[in-house]
């Protein structure tokens, strides 16, 4: 059998370990969502060094010959994403959804035993309480957000009647991710502002994990060319993608006609297609590479209209060399500096004043440029990033053993 390191003094397994992981996400080398591929990433290298089954929400479009290879897996299919998770359906299809994730995750911990359970994402972690209860395992939560601070970004953009609606659900997010953190043995996040949400909620410090991302291959340059990148079946990606087209665009073309806006990433809805000219405004879709366009733009923008958790796509663009320019929302969880490693821009002017300013000076994109990557090289290095986290599982199945022994004791 495998053996693992010693962990704070405390002593070794023996064993391999034996984990259930619960997804919200079927996780894929290549999803087209940012938090799948990390979740891929880190489920691969476990599942190497661990005994791993897996239980993930399916959509139906999803594909998934890429996933990692594991000992076995139920995949249910869900229309969750479909339909906004604050409207009354979406809520209705994932409550459907997780109910039978925590089904068919109570009939695996009965017919196998488990040493832990891995909850991988914020409404997932709702179940842990109720698995430590009727399971009797324990579980380590896999935060790449805060559902309750996503919702606080939304209640910003709506009107007074959805802000209500809004903020109960807010409240009552809130106090179920509180619970469920709390009861957790182990906490896992990818950002420090989420890290120290966490702390300020639970008291528990989390283990902050760089995000698994890929570096853009640097081709040579397209004069006048900018990019935005993500899930286009995402609202606020769309509209954040409409809002810098309507806004700011034609304030850089009037000073620069031969700008050229590239909205890159797959199932762009009719209502941001409608926008592409082919001139200025390309809306790309699903490609397979979207280094063959992301690697030659000269400018990165993020005007992102809400969100919580880590942005990948500005993390990669970063790491590529893009200079990025990004408001508080697009960079929060990432501590760059300002003028230092990015343009901060919140208005419509503010971003096209940074886009003239950069493209009119080499100079200062070359500044960005090197600053940046110093900086992801430096804070979000992958090295043993995988051997920190099977660390941690050790680590807790080691407390519960501790103390398992301890009760034991006592009693005689």
């Amino acid at each position: 059998m495998e053996k693992t390191p010693e962990m704070n003094g405390k002593k070794n397994l023996e064993h391999k370990l034996f984990v259930l992981h619960l997804a919200k996400r079927v996780p894929m080398k290549n999803s087209p969502h940012a938090g799948g591929k990390i979740s891929y990433y880190y489920l691969n290298y476990v599942a190497q060094k661990l005994s791993c089954d897996l239980i993930a929400i399916r959509q139906p479009t999803e594909k998934i010959e890429e996933i990692p290879k594991i000992n076995s897996k139920v995949y249910i299919i869900a229309p969750i994403d479909v339909q906004d998770a604050t409207s009354i359906r979406g809520l209705i299809e994932r409550f459907i959804a997780y109910s039978k994730v925590m089904f068919y995750a109570l009939k695996k911990i009965y017919e196998r035993k488990y040493d832990l359970v891995v909850l991988e994402w914020p409404a997932i972690g709702f179940l842990g309480p109720f698995i430590k209860l009727l399971g009797n395992v324990e579980y380590v939560i896999i935060v790449h957000d805060l559902w309750s601070d996503r919702l606080s970004a939304d209640i910003k953009l709506c009107c007074i009647s959805r802000k209500l609606m809004l903020s109960i659900m807010k409240a009552v997010a809130e106090k179920f991710e509180k619970w469920s953190q709390k009861k957790a043995a182990g906490l896992v996040c990818f950002d420090y502002r989420t890290a120290e949400l966490l702390k300020r909620r639970t008291g528990k410090a989390a283990l902050v994990l760089p995000p698994f991302y890929e570096v853009w291959q640097r081709s040579t340059e397209e004069p006048g060319a900018i990019a935005f990148y993500g899930d286009m079946s995402r609202s606020v990606n769309w509209k954040s993608a409409v809002w810098f087209i309507e806004n700011v665009l034609p304030k850089v073309i009037s000073k620069i006609p031969n700008i050229k806006f590239y909205v890159v990433g797959g199932n762009p809805p009719p209502q941001l297609q409608s926008y592409h000219d082919g001139k200025n405004i390309v809306v790309t879709g699903w490609l397979d590479d979207p280094a063959t366009i992301l690697g030659r733009c000269q400018i990165f923008v993020a005007p992102l209209l809400s969100g919580a958790g880590i942005k990948l796509k500005v993390v990669e663009a970063m790491a590529s060399g893009i200079p990025v320019i990004g408001n508080a929302v697009a960079m929060q969880g990432i501590p760059a500096i300002p003028g230092e490693h990015y343009y901060h821009a919140e208005t419509s002017d503010e971003f096209a004043r940074a886009i003239i300013t950069l493209m009119e000076n080499k100079e200062i994109r070359q500044k960005y440029s090197e600053k940046a990557m110093q900086l992801m090289q430096t804070l979000f290095c992958l090295e043993n990033a995988g051997d920190k986290l099977i660390s941690l599982y050790y680590e807790v199945v080691n407390r519960k053993i501790i103390a398992k022994e301890r009760i034991n004791s006592f009693s005689k």
